[in-house]
């Protein structure tokens, strides 16, 4: 058994399994990736996520009740 973990974006990693470059990806899923690659690929929904993002008190980001995913990319980011 050989498990090799390569990085890259989604739409890169389904290319690679489509190509035979890779057995499986575990990936997040978007309806848009699935569409764009449905008659080629076969997807299992393992989980359903919720994503928390973490802010100091001060941040401005702290005083939102809910914040878009625009707001979310003009911001660093350490993970």
């Amino acid at each position: 058994l050989q498990i090799t973990l390569p990085e890259s974006g989604v739409p890169a990693l389904l290319r690679a399994l489509i190509d035979g470059q890779l057995d499986a990806v575990l990936a997040t899923y978007t309806p848009d990736i699935a569409a764009s690659e449905a008659r080629k690929l076969a997807f299992e929904k393992l989980h359903e996520a919720s994503y928390l993002v973490v802010v100091a008190q001060q941040h401005p980001l702290a005083r939102q009740r809910r914040i878009g995913w625009d707001v979310l990319a003009r911001e660093p980011w350490v993970l």
